[in-house]
């Protein structure tokens, strides 16, 4: 699809959609549930304010650029886009069945057979990315998206919000990049701005299995300071009882992601031909042998909200050293 159709002018838009109600807010952006006007279909818009000295800068055109190429089932296909002097309008797909987490929080049973259905459509999603030298840079729960198949009823995880991913150089798999997102998930290079590749979205991917298989996150600490520290330690247990049901080879794939050398971590192609994903269905776990789920969901969800992490942290002083 040629990209003039997506630059189109900002005054169109609302000749073209009626927004709806608001369904998620960030730092710089609003998404709505909109519709088009002409074939009355449903889709979301996400719409960017240029004010306040937040100009349609290079990381905007970026963002456009990367989204309006990809196709893939696991990803949120972007529709179209708009610019304008104040706005930027993205018409995307509309998924309107929650967030992975409202999902696990809906059933009282909850098996490692569906942790793995999961994690394997997000390895796809990052598959996809990485076969196109693209990082997604903010994987995260609230960004993994379902909707549900017309033919088999399976949900679908579809991955969201390409605002901070970065298309990797030709000539290099690792590109420099300031520390953003959310904290729980970024990997140590992330933390340190050291130069980062592929690896982080999988180091990403280790975090958000291990809370899948046990409720609850590798790194945990009401202080950023203390999180970030024990993030760039890398130093995580898997106790009894949590652990107990989980199988080896569940335990096996988050060890080779949650590494603190990137060069150490599966790729998306080797997670994606790991043994757990060969394994017979597991016996379903109940929530309440783990800890309290939705108590943690609500913590995960308040350390998304934490501030953009400068170099210059007090927590890491002392750490620009460590070798990766």
């Amino acid at each position: 699809m040629p990209s003039r159709y997506f630059e189109r002018d900002a005054h169109i838009f609302k000749d073209e959609f009626e927004i709806q109600e608001l369904i998620g807010e960030g730092s710089f952006a609003k998404v709505y549930r909109c519709q088009e006007k002409q074939s009355g279909k449903t889709f979301a818009v996400k719409e960017i304010r240029l004010d306040e000295g937040f100009s349609f800068s290079e990381a905007v055109r970026e963002e456009m650029e990367i989204w309006k190429d990809l196709q893939h089932e696991n990803i949120v296909s972007l529709h179209q886009a708009f610019q304008g002097n104040s706005s930027v309008h993205f018409v995307c797909e509309n998924v309107d069945g929650g967030s992975l987490f409202d999902e696990i929080l809906g059933h009282s049973f909850y098996s490692e057979q569906q942790a793995r259905s999961f994690i394997k459509q997000l390895l796809k999603a990052l598959e996809y990315l990485h076969a196109k030298r693209i990082i997604h840079r903010d994987v995260k729960p609230d960004n993994l998206l379902l909707s549900r198949s017309r033919i088999s009823e399976q949900l679908i995880v579809k991955l969201a919000d390409f605002g901070l991913a970065r298309r990797l150089p030709r000539d290099s798999d690792v590109i420099g990049c300031e520390a953003s997102g959310a904290p729980l998930f970024l990997a140590p290079e992330t933390i340190l701005e050291e130069m980062i590749g592929q690896p982080v979205d999988m180091w990403a991917c280790g975090v958000i299995s291990f809370i899948l298989l046990v409720g609850y996150p590798p790194f945990w600490s009401s202080s950023d300071e203390k999180l970030l520290l024990s993030i760039l330690q890398g130093h995580y247990t898997m106790p009894s009882p949590y652990w107990d049901n989980v199988s080896e080879e569940a335990k096996d794939f988050v060890q080779r992601l949650i590494v603190v050398k990137p060069s150490e971590r599966m790729t998306a192609a080797e997670a994606l031909n790991h043994p757990w994903f060969q394994m017979d269905p597991k016996i379903p776990i109940k929530l309440g042998q783990r800890r309290n789920f939705a108590a943690v969901v609500s913590g995960v969800r308040a350390m998304l909200k934490f501030r953009n992490i400068s170099p210059k942290h007090p927590c890491l002083e002392g750490n620009s050293e460590k070798e990766y």
